[in-house]
């Protein structure tokens, strides 16, 4: 039922007609990308980032709002919101329902990977990973999680997919083509919701304005921690979330929680709330560019909120890894007065609201 390395030389022929054409593909990505703690956003920018690491205006536009979901059986807790984490103009985006691409390939995916690689496509999936190499439920239990698809090597039969791998470390690691094959026609018995199946494909020409108001706006929604989905009512309901810098008394909560055995460590909140400040900090150069005293001075202010976002993470690694909480009740003890640090700046940055 896999695809063989012969059924993949012949589909990139098939794909790879022009004279000259290697067969094999290995299209780029970035994987140290900031925005990593969930992959499903991860993958475009890391796409993105790898070709034109000076196309940031974007990302600093967008990435903003956070967002918490107090529901307890929610399986992404706090993460950042946005609208559509395909929708990219740096990107072109092919999108389409998994199981229609069951119904169509069957359990010759690598195949068409492979056709569309050499076309410039990255695909974006869900697949068991109890058949990926490589990765945590490898071998162990069946699990759907997502990957990113990004080369092949008709000759050696492999693919190269990036993601988390065993050691929890986000990377690109190459992969028998039959065990992508495997893991994607597996996973239709899976019964999982994640049924996305997604095509990117880079604009080398791509362009976009860094709006200072907008963004500028855009914070002052979030230090209000009002609800960012509300505008776009007409499209879909407003999503029931905590929002913007409420966001970070959630976190403490749930961090509070942790310590008293009432629930699991989630390393992943720690990350988003690291991503943010980091790319906060970012914006903050970007939106003082033209004055760089004030830009100096604003950095100086905000670097000790991404230092504290990083060393939090480490510290729940080493709770909920080692058992250490020392480090973990000594910054949670600052939770407070660093919330408090990160809302001031951002306040004095952007202003009160226009009348």
């Amino acid at each position: 039922m896999t695809a063989t390395a012969t059924e993949i030389d012949t589909a990139t022929e098939t794909a790879t007609a022009a004279p000259g054409t290697a067969v094999r593909v290995r299209l780029p990505v970035n994987e140290d990308v900031t925005t990593r703690a969930y992959q499903f956003y991860a993958f475009p920018v890391s796409i993105i980032e790898a070709h034109d690491p000076a196309k940031v205006e974007w990302t600093l536009t967008n990435f903003i709002h956070l967002a918490y979901d107090q529901r307890p059986d929610t399986p992404v807790p706090m993460c950042f919101y946005l609208f559509d984490y395909t929708a990219n103009p740096h990107l072109e985006t092919l999108r389409t329902d998994a199981e229609l691409m069951h119904e169509l390939l069957g359990a010759r995916l690598a195949a068409f990977a492979a056709r569309q690689l050499a076309q410039g496509w990255y695909l974006y999936l869900n697949v068991d990973e109890q058949h990926i190499p490589r990765r945590y439920a490898f071998g162990r239990k069946r699990m759907s999680h997502d990957l990113l698809v990004h080369g092949f090597d008709a000759e050696a039969g492999t693919v190269d997919v990036l993601g988390y791998d065993e050691t929890a470390a986000f990377r690109s690691v190459t992969i028998p083509a039959g065990a992508l094959d495997t893991a994607f026609a597996e996973h239709r018995a899976l019964g999982s919701g994640c049924r996305q199946f997604v095509l990117y494909r880079y604009r080398p020409r791509s362009t976009f304005a860094f709006d200072r108001g907008f963004v500028a706006g855009e914070i002052r929604t979030y230090l209000r921690s009002e609800n960012p989905t509300a505008a776009l009512r007409a499209l879909r309901e407003p999503w029931d979330r905590v929002y913007g810098l409420a966001v970070w008394d959630c976190l403490a909560r749930e961090l509070a929680a942790a310590r008293a055995g009432e629930r699991e460590y989630d390393h992943r909140s720690v990350r988003v709330l690291f991503e943010h400040s980091s790319l906060m900090l970012d914006r903050i150069r970007l939106l003082l560019a033209d004055d760089p005293a004030a830009a100096e001075e604003a950095t100086r202010a905000y670097r000790p909120v991404v230092r504290f976002c990083r060393s939090l993470g480490f510290a729940v690694l080493a709770a909920a890894n080692a058992g250490d909480h020392s480090c973990l009740d000594r910054l949670t003890g600052e939770f407070a007065g660093v919330t408090d640090r990160h809302a001031a700046v951002l306040r004095a940055l952007v202003g009160p609201d226009a009348p």
